[in-house]
């Protein structure tokens, strides 16, 4: 599976227009008190709550990728009453709480996984993973999203197009 960064399209609609049958599930949602790092990525401050949605994406009733996303509850009051395992998250922010991703940054790196990832993922303790990183920015230039997404080494490849 060929994707390209998914702060430009997600990572289902990518699946889909390639033809993947794709699913999701949601694997935890809580509202915690955001920790010192989930906090700056966020420009909130600490302790302040923010929802913790956690969702396992499968292409073809095999698991892809478990999707870790942080968002300040002060930006979507009730974001757990949306039908989060159906419908896209960026489709929910946009058309329940008028938030736009206009930029986002990533980052990737390889980890092997733990036994968590291993279980959700049907993979081997230690197997190779990408670890992608990134914090979504509305059209204000407020970060909403902070996300981390565990792809399986094995299935995915991500294609970067640089345009001047």
């Amino acid at each position: 599976i060929t994707t390209a960064p998914i702060t430009q399209m997600g990572i289902r609609e990518q699946l889909e227009a390639m033809g993947y049958e794709t699913d999701t599930a949601v694997v935890d949602k809580r509202v915690e008190k955001a920790t010192k790092k989930i906090a700056d990525f966020l420009n909130i401050s600490e302790g302040d709550p923010i929802y913790i949605l956690e969702r396992l994406r499968y292409a073809n009733n095999e698991p892809l990728s478990l999707h870790t996303s942080y968002i300040p509850a002060e930006l979507c009051n009730r974001l757990f009453e949306k039908d989060i395992e159906r419908i896209p998250l960026c489709n929910i922010l946009d058309k329940d709480y008028k938030i736009v991703a206009k930029r986002g940054i990533e980052t990737l790196e390889s980890i092997g996984a733990g036994t968590r990832e291993s279980k959700l993922l049907e993979v081997k303790k230690g197997f190779p993973l990408l670890l992608l990183r990134y914090v979504m920015y509305s059209q204000n230039e407020v970060p909403f999203e902070y996300a981390e997404v565990i792809f399986r080494g094995d299935r995915i490849k991500l294609k970067f197009e640089f345009h001047r």
